[in-house]
């Protein structure tokens, strides 16, 4: 994954764990992981998270890096340059990743940011 100009692939990560696919206030958010210094400047970056208390059923993973540091922490959303995770750049809208966590705790997910925000 390349990193925007002037972005240097660290910040604040965040994860969000939401019921149904739906950023624009249609999901309820089930919980929230927030790593703050999240480095993703190597290429082979991996960085751990932890979301607690959900419900045994699947859940709706959506990510991103807040690379320049703009995020409102009250609802933070992507901005110009940020690493996200979706399937088509430069909509502005993320895209989830689809858990099972019927069998209890799940470890070893990959997500990957794959997009920088246009």
């Amino acid at each position: 994954m390349d990193i925007a100009p002037d972005n240097d692939g660290k910040g604040t990560l965040f994860v969000a764990a939401l019921d149904v696919c739906d950023l624009t206030g249609g999901g309820t958010v089930l919980g929230v992981a927030v790593v703050p210094d999240a480095d993703f400047a190597p290429a082979d970056a991996a960085v751990p998270f932890v979301i607690e208390g959900l419900p045994r059923t699947e859940v709706q993973l959506a990510l991103f890096l807040d690379d320049n540091g703009d995020a409102m922490p009250a609802s933070p959303r992507p901005g110009l340059g940020d690493l996200v995770y979706t399937r088509s750049g430069g909509d502005g809208v993320l895209d989830c990743v689809a858990v099972a966590l019927a069998d209890g705790d799940v470890a070893d997910i990959e997500l990957a940011l794959n997009v920088v925000e246009e």
